[in-house]
C-alpha cells in the first residue's frame, strides 16, 4: 500500500467557526511532528466558509492509524458534535497510485 491520503469535510455550527479552526490549528501543529505525516493543511470553502476541509497525507496506513489513536485526536472527535453538523461529516481515505 502507498501513502495515505486522507480528505475530512466539516460543516460549522452557527458561532463556532473560530472554536473548530483554533482546535484544527492546534492539532496540525501536533500532526506535523509525528512521524509519518508528510501534510496537513486546512482549509475553507470559497463560497461557503463554514465548509471546512482538512488534508492529511501519512507515509502509509499504519502512520495513519497512529494518528488516529493521538490523544489530540481522540479529544477532537468526542468534541466534534459541539462544533459541526455531525450528519455531514465526510472522512475519506485515498492512497497514492
Amino acid at each position: 500500500m502507498g501513502k495515505i491520503v486522507c480528505i475530512a469535510r466539516f460543516n460549522t455550527l452557527d458561532g463556532k467557526y473560530i472554536e473548530l479552526i483554533d482546535s484544527l490549528k492546534r492539532i496540525q501543529k501536533k500532526t506535523l511532528l509525528e512521524e509519518g505525516c508528510l501534510k496537513y493543511t486546512i482549509h475553507r470553502s470559497v463560497g461557503n466558509l463554514n465548509n471546512i476541509m482538512v488534508y492529511e497525507k501519512f507515509t502509509g496506513m499504519e502512520e495513519f492509524k497512529f494518528h488516529q489513536e493521538t490523544d489530540y485526536i481522540v479529544d477532537l472527535k468526542s468534541n466534534l458534535p459541539l462544533m459541526v453538523d455531525i450528519d455531514n461529516v465526510s472522512i475519506e481515505l485515498y492512497e497514492d497510485l
